[in-house]
């Protein structure tokens, strides 16, 4: 892969990440609600519009990710991939 192609997977998996920071509550419902892994995977699908992987990236979130200064961190990633994008786009 390309370091666009790199940095596409990634924003899409930041932007994941920040979807699930900033809807804690029917993230947790949702997991507590599912069957599984796969169940799991599919609610999230299904809830948020993502695709396959978001949602296990989604999963596989640590707690910690969940602390104000660690959504900071996740925020800013996502600037930093997208001015990197746009570089790489002119």
């Amino acid at each position: 892969m390309d370091e666009m192609s790199n940095l596409l997977v990634r924003r899409d998996i930041v932007r994941a990440y920040l979807l699930a920071l900033d809807h804690t509550p029917e993230l947790l419902a949702v997991c507590a609600a599912s069957s599984g892994e796969e169940d799991a995977r599919r609610r999230l699908r299904e809830l948020f519009g993502i695709s396959d992987v978001q949602a296990n990236a989604i999963l596989r979130l640590q707690v910690l990710r969940f602390m104000p200064d660690q959504i900071e961190r996740v925020r800013s990633e996502l600037d930093d991939i997208t001015a990197r994008l746009e570089r790489l786009d002119r």
